[in-house]
């Protein structure tokens, strides 16, 4: 029948007819096994493609999460009040929030991958000269750390603003310092309420010190 080579001749002498038996039989059976081996490579394939499809699929969902996450993160990052950023062990900025960049004025697009004392100037309210540089100091000594009080910021515009901030380090599993996070704020509104509180502080205890005037 059509396209079965198991038939084999059964003519088996010594003269033509017979060698032509023997090469029919060779080239039926070699027509078998590159039939068989066909079959095997489909079916290989198939299970290839298969597993390439499955492997494809897994991969979709993990970008879905990964992409989820991401967005999760991102959520939470732009709910946060204060400005954050996180830099590698060499200082270069790896998250730059949206708060961070109404503060300082420089967009995330500026920030990111360069060190962050591109956008990062802090001066000494005191004498205006730079204060240290507390965040590579937290990556060098291994320990979180706050900067020093009375710092502005100098934000891209050359403005000044009062600002307060800590530094957490990032570790990676084995405790090896990966880079930090910092996250820092403007004080202008607590300076003030401060100042308010002193001086009532101050005129309270001035109002209590002066005799009361008699009653004529």
């Amino acid at each position: 029948s059509a396209g079965d080579f198991t038939a084999r001749t059964a003519l088996i002498t010594r003269d033509e007819f017979g060698e032509l038996s023997r090469v029919f039989n060779r080239m039926a059976e070699n027509v078998q096994k590159s039939s068989a081996n066909l079959e095997t490579k489909v079916a290989e394939e198939k299970n290839s493609r298969l597993a390439t499809t499955n492997i494809l699929e897994d991969l979709e969902i993990a970008k879905q999460q990964i992409e989820q996450a991401k967005a999760k993160d991102e959520a939470i990052l732009a709910s946060i009040g204060d400005a954050v950023m996180a830099c590698d062990k060499d200082g270069r900025v790896m998250l730059w929030n949206g708060v961070a960049s109404a503060l300082t004025g420089f967009p995330i697009q500026e920030v990111i991958g360069h060190h962050y004392g591109q956008a990062l100037k802090f001066v000494k309210e005191t004498d205006g000269k730079p204060g240290n540089d507390f965040i590579a100091e937290a990556i060098k000594i291994g320990q979180q750390t706050k900067m020093a009080n009375h710092t502005l910021l100098i934000t891209k515009d050359g403005q000044k603003i009062p600002v307060a901030d800590s530094v957490a380090l990032v570790k990676d599993a084995k405790g090896e310092i990966m880079g930090c996070v910092v996250v820092f704020r403007d004080v202008t509104h607590e300076r003030e309420v401060d100042k308010a509180k002193t001086e009532f502080v101050s005129l309270a205890s001035h109002q209590l010190r002066t005799p009361l005037t008699s009653i004529g």
